[in-house]
């Protein structure tokens, strides 16, 4: 083993810094891809507390004992994300218990428990420690259960074997058989029984977990998987929905444990109008009766509710709530509080990242924290806020030899962060193109960086968003483009129709038209699925909307042009994780061209063409 000459470590890293200022912070896609080293000794506490109380729930004899919960409390940067990365991807590697996390930054807190439901859905969804996804698990346990009814010697077969015994299945039929056997060991809702097994088959595999997240299918597709679709409408998905949650977690309990993570509280303290909470409180409304309703058997593996938040939404939200909700947002009693970091724990942190950055480059370096000396990294522990996010951030600044290195630029800092959520997003995009709040907050925020521009001849003078009732969310009119073209006064209205098929369809289309009521000059439909060549007064709203007389417009959103517009939303409301401004990130999109050159901004700005889009997907 030759040691590198300090010529080359110098080289080296007057080439590449990898301590960028936001790598410290640990978005969604860090938590399900481990994409950064963990010191597993820093706050050893708080994530051996959650193990500890894994196995507690896993064999406690009684129902009442196999539901616990606990708060982690910690500063901004100190490491809560980094520890729930770390218990998520303990639990992949030892398959001790399935994982749930929900970031709800972006739940609108009227319908909590509808948001709550794609979560679990959608987290279920992500591979567990078996090669498939923790869905197809937990399908493969019942699979397994079934037989060892039939014959109590079967032996278990692993999971990827079920998966590829039924993915492939010529017909329908082994659903049917497997929903009926089933059925006659556990008296679980016969729905989410079908659903959970089509997770099994790889052509109706993703319709199932839609179908489980709460949402409606194509009645093509609902009728040949036997499967109801809920009633439409947010509200009524919102009552129902606890009743869904309540028996998926009872149901997938009986398999294995699961670890259910609250994140993201803090991020908008807003409060509603409607409700009078805040967003932290409404979390924790929910998480009362997910602790004292949920219906759990003596055999079943429990689960863990972890919240993560600031001391002060602790304090001043949660502690505050009356009727016993403190006592079950952290059963385990008072929060765990994590630590900042010693000068041992950041020598340990910055030896794993200089240990990446040589090994990637081919070097050997005579010293693991070379170019830091480690006096520095011991004085930086002396300090009082030696959190890991401001450690790293030192280390960015610090990181250069004898030649000082220039300082990256905060768009560069944006770029690396965007990166990251757009590859979140590509991940999540079928999901995330069913969210039509989500997908008009990315439009809105778009048009938010270009007013004063003129694009497509329109000159972009002001957005309003649209008010409506909370029955009425999934078929509104989201917001206005107030502008002039060429010289006249002009008045976008924009609505993301993303309902599979319907009367909200129909709904939908006829505000879109009701230019009067709307005060708009022009309606703007932004959908990827067809309408129901069936549908007569959908399809009459729909020709009305394109005809001469109104010059409305149909823009076909698809995956490849709204992505970009998504990750742009994730890092804006995350802006405040990495200590961007507004400014910086409007920047970045510009230099970018980000929007400007966007095919479904241009579409919307753009002479209506008149004509449904080629390519929309069949409902």
């Amino acid at each position: 083993m030759t040691i590198s000459s300090i010529e080359e470590l110098n080289a080296a890293i007057q080439s590449y810094n990898p301590f960028p200022t936001g790598a410290a912070v640990v978005g969604q896609q860090d938590i399900w891809e481990q994409s950064f080293p963990d010191v597993t000794t820093l706050n050893a506490h708080a994530s051996d507390a959650i193990y500890q109380a894994i196995e507690r729930v896993h064999h406690a004899r009684k129902a009442r004992e196999k539901v616990t919960s606990m708060v982690i409390i910690a500063s901004k940067g100190v490491g809560k994300s980094h520890v729930i990365s770390r218990i998520h991807h303990r639990l992949k590697a030892d398959g001790s218990a399935l994982f749930i996390y929900a970031g709800v930054e972006t739940y609108d807190i009227k319908f909590v428990n509808y948001y709550f439901l794609q979560t679990l859905a959608d987290s279920l969804n992500h591979n567990g420690s078996q090669g498939v996804t923790q869905w197809q698990e937990v399908a493969a346990g019942m699979v397994n259960q079934v037989n060892r009814n039939v014959n109590s010697d079967a032996e278990t077969i692993p999971a990827t074997e079920v998966v590829e015994k039924y993915s492939q299945a010529e017909n329908n039929n082994w659903v049917d058989e497997l929903v009926a056997k089933y059925r006659r060991i556990r008296r679980s809702d016969p729905d989410i029984i079908r659903a959970i097994f089509w997770t099994l088959s790889e052509d109706y595999s993703d319709f199932a977990v839609k179908w489980l997240s709460g949402k409606n299918l194509a009645e093509v597709k609902a009728n040949a998987m036997g499967l109801p679709n809920p009633s439409e409408g947010e509200k009524y998905q919102n009552a129902e929905a606890f009743k869904t949650i309540s028996q998926i977690l009872s149901l997938v309990s009986e398999y294995k444990p699961l670890v259910i993570c609250f994140d993201e509280l803090d991020l908008d303290n807003r409060i509603d109008p409607d409700s009078g909470l805040t967003r932290p409180q409404a979390i924790a409304g929910l998480i009362k009766p997910l602790v004292d309703d949920i219906q759990l058997s003596d055999q079943s593996k429990g689960f863990v509710i972890l919240t993560v938040m600031m001391p002060d939404t602790w304090t001043n939200k949660i502690k505050l709530m009356p009727g016993g909700v403190v006592d079950r947002v952290s059963r385990r009693g008072d929060p765990i509080q994590l630590t900042f970091m010693d000068g041992d724990s950041i020598i340990q942190l910055v030896s794993l990242w200089m240990k990446e950055f040589y090994q990637s480059s081919n070097l050997i370096p005579h010293s693991p924290i070379y170019p830091f000396e480690e006096n520095q990294l011991l004085d930086l522990g002396r300090n009082s806020d030696s959190s890991a996010r401001g450690v790293l951030t030192w280390c960015s600044k610090n990181f250069k030899v004898f030649a000082p290195t220039t300082p990256q630029p905060p768009k560069d800092l944006v770029e690396i962060e965007y990166n990251k959520a757009l590859i979140y997003v590509e991940k999540s995009l079928t999901t995330l193109l069913d969210e039509k709040i989500t997908l008009a907050d990315a439009l809105w925020l778009s048009f938010s960086t270009i007013i004063g521009q003129t694009l497509e001849n329109v000159k972009i003078i002001s957005l309003e968003k649209i008010k409506c009732s909370p029955s009425e969310k999934s078929y509104s009119m989201d917001f206005k483009i107030i502008g002039e073209e060429n010289g006249n006064p002009v008045k976008i209205g924009v609505m993301v129709l993303q309902i599979p098929s319907g009367m909200g369809v129909q709904a939908g289309l006829k505000r879109l038209i009701d230019y009067q009521k709307f005060k708009i000059t022009r309606g703007c439909l932004v959908r990827s699925k067809e309408i129901n060549p069936g549908a007569t007064k959908a399809q009459g709203y729909l020709s009305d909307l394109l005809s001469p007389q109104l010059g409305g417009e149909w823009v076909k959103l698809t995956g490849d042009n709204i992505k970009t517009l998504l990750a742009i939303r994730s890092v804006y409301f995350s802006r405040e994780n990495y200590d961007f401004t507004e400014a910086a990130i409007f920047d970045f999109i510009a230099t970018k061209k980000l929007v400007v050159d966007n095919y479904i901004i241009r579409k919307i700005l753009s002479d209506p063409s008149g004509q449904i889009p080629d390519g929309l997907l069949v409902t």
